[in-house]
């Protein structure tokens, strides 16, 4: 097992990897039984499913984004924890402001396991644009949607815009 160093290093390739939308290099970064959560939606279970959710979020997530910016990143032990904030525009929609908080567990010096959790109206706006209208996805070994979410109307969610 490597150091919190090198976790931070595998963290931080794994972030570029993401902004450069080269899914080639994000997919090196991850483990080969990975587990990605993003509460309270989607599981990604396996490289085939965790590919997907990439190639999803290069189309439907990354173009619309912007102004990401590091709050805060923490290493204790082999996890590392990271507070981001981000502005997300979906198409026809104002700005939306949210922020995230994600933490990744590593397994022979990759990415195994990562859980998103995200705050404000820009995470419900993102899940129905890139997800609802997606039939394929649910096609996809190792993907579970959970289609209901926490408040039955997303409009509820209180708003922050710009």
């Amino acid at each position: 097992m490597g150091s919190e160093l090198d976790f931070l290093e595998i963290f931080r390739r794994h972030g570029a990897a993401e902004r450069t939308l080269e899914i080639d290099k994000i997919m090196a970064t991850i483990s080969d039984h990975p587990v990605w959560e993003v509460w309270p939606y989607l599981r990604f279970e396996g490289r085939e499913a965790v590919r997907a959710w990439y190639e999803r979020q290069i189309i439907h997530y990354y173009p619309y984004t912007s102004n990401t910016r590091s709050l805060n990143q923490w290493c204790v032990g082999e996890t590392v924890i990271a507070e981001a904030e981000f502005v997300y525009t979906p198409p026809g929609s104002k700005d939306l402001i949210g922020r995230a908080v994600a933490i990744f567990s590593f397994d022979d010096n990759r990415c195994s396991k990562e859980r998103i959790y995200f705050t404000g109206s820009a995470f419900p706006t993102l899940f129905w644009h890139a997800y609802s209208q997606d039939r394929t996805i649910s096609k996809i070994k190792g993907i579970s949607i959970f289609s209901t979410p926490p408040l039955q109307d997303h409009q509820s969610y209180p708003k922050l815009t710009r």
